[in-house]
C-alpha cells in the first residue's frame, strides 16, 4: 500500500526490486551518472533539470495528498496482479541471466522434442513417397525432396551442436 511517511508506492517499489528492472534502473543511472558527469556544461544543466524535478515534487505534494484514498486503492490492486503475475511467471524473480538459459534451455527441449517426434513421420513419408516413385517411375523428384529433408536436417542439427558448444563453453559476454 502506499506508505504515508515515504509517500511511495509499494507495488512500484515492488516491480523496482524484481533482478530485471533492477538491474534495468541500475544501468540507466549509471549511464545518467555518466553523461551527467562528462563535462561542467552538462552537469550544470543537469543539476537545474533535477531541482525543477525537486521543486515541481514540492509543489505537488499537497495535491497527492488529497488523492491518498484512490491512489491506496490503486496500488492494491496493482499488488494483486503483481502477486498473480509472481504466482504464475515465477521465473520473474530470476536474475535476467538465469531468465536467459532457463528460456533457451527450454526452448532447446522443446525442438529436441519435437524433432524427435516429426523425424520419424518425416522417414514414414519420404519411404511411402520413394514407393509411389518406383512404382510411377519419379524417382528423381523423391531423390531431390530427400535431399532437401537432408540438407534442413543437417542445418537444424548443426545449430543444435553450435548451441550446445556455446552452452559448454559460454562467452565472457553472458
Amino acid at each position: 500500500m502506499a506508505d504515508a511517511n515515504t509517500n511511495t508506492i509499494s507495488a512500484v517499489s515492488r516491480v523496482s526490486k524484481l533482478p530485471v528492472v533492477e538491474n534495468t534502473i541500475n544501468a540507466a543511472t549509471n549511464v545518467y551518472s555518466m553523461v551527467k558527469d562528462y563535462n561542467p556544461m552538462v552537469t550544470t544543466v543537469f543539476n537545474k533539470a533535477e531541482n525543477v524535478v525537486n521543486t515541481a515534487k514540492e509543489v505537488v505534494q499537497p495535491i497527492t495528498a488529497q488523492f491518498e484514498g484512490p491512489i491506496k486503492k490503486v496500488d492494491s490492486v496493482m499488488c494483486s496482479g503483481l502477486d498473480y503475475v509472481e504466482e504464475k511467471i515465477p521465473q520473474i524473480k530470476l536474475q535476467p541471466h538465469e531468465m536467459y538459459e532457463s528460456a533457451k534451455n527450454t526452448i532447446i527441449s522443446t525442438k529436441d522434442s519435437v524433432l524427435s517426434t516429426v523425424e520419424p513421420a518425416v522417414k514414414c513419408i519420404c519411404q511411402c513417397a520413394q514407393r509411389v516413385a518406383d512404382m510411377t517411375g519419379l524417382n528423381k523428384v523423391c531423390a531431390a525432396g530427400d535431399d532437401c529433408i537432408f540438407s534442413i536436417k543437417k542445418k537444424v542439427l548443426k545449430s543444435t551442436e553450435e548451441e550446445k558448444g556455446t552452452k559448454e563453453n559460454p562467452s565472457k559476454d553472458d
